[in-house]
């Protein structure tokens, strides 16, 4: 609300009043003349453009239909959800064939007693940690540098966050075949080394808290 200031014509008292006074409820407060209140332009109101308050509008400025009509498809061209694009629909028929493939190829691998016997099994699980842990840090860093540091936050502290993100989050469709058809082969060796290491760290600070610290 603003305020204007007026002079009474009678006594010449100057006056402070509002622009949305009525005129025959306002007196002179110095002698009681009746003031009458002055002609006081207002500004026209903001149009509002797709939920944004547009730049104000001055009294003697034409508003340019086609100009806002613009304006307004930009605006809603901004907001409005990409629709996906033939290289990105051709990247995931790549990450399906390499999925299909490499899925093929460890499972081979991974079962075949040429390839993998007892002894390869072992070594593999002696190293399978340091992987894990590759994997672990290489995702919460990429979550970090593509989405920011929240999702980076819950790939390093929320367990199989980095997972989900991997699939659900991110766009790296070859990582992505490359994981899945790798669980797919040694996903319950990767699960029980996990759960090896996991109840080992419980032991270990059920053994420490039982001791005293």
């Amino acid at each position: 609300m603003a305020d204007v200031t007026i002079t009474c014509s009678e006594c010449g008292t100057d006056l402070t009043i509002s622009e949305f006074a009525l005129s025959d409820s306002m007196a002179c407060r110095a002698c009681g003349a009746p003031i009458e209140r002055p002609n006081i332009p207002r500004a026209k109101p903001r149009p509002v453009i797709a939920g944004r308050i547009a730049k104000p509008i001055a009294n003697d400025e034409e508003v340019d239909i086609e100009e806002q009509v613009a304006v307004t498809n930009r605006i809603i061209a901004t907001v409005r959800p990409r629709k996906r694009t033939k290289r990105s629909i051709s990247q995931s028929m790549i990450g399906i064939a390499i999925f299909i493939l490499l899925t093929i190829a460890l499972c081979f691998i991974r079962f075949s007693d040429q390839m993998m016997g007892p002894a390869e099994i072992k070594e593999f699980k002696a190293i399978l940690p340091w992987g894990v842990t590759f994997f672990h840090l290489f995702m919460t860093a990429k979550a970090v540098r593509d989405d920011g540091v929240f999702f980076g936050v819950m790939c390093l502290f929320v367990p199989g966050y980095n997972i989900y993100y991997l699939f659900f989050q991110s766009d790296v469709f070859y990582l992505r075949a490359v994981i899945a058809a790798y669980l797919v082969a040694f996903g319950l060796d990767t699960w029980g080394v996990i759960a090896d290491i996991t109840k080992a760290a419980i032991d270990f600070i059920n053994a420490w808290m039982a001791s005293g610290g």
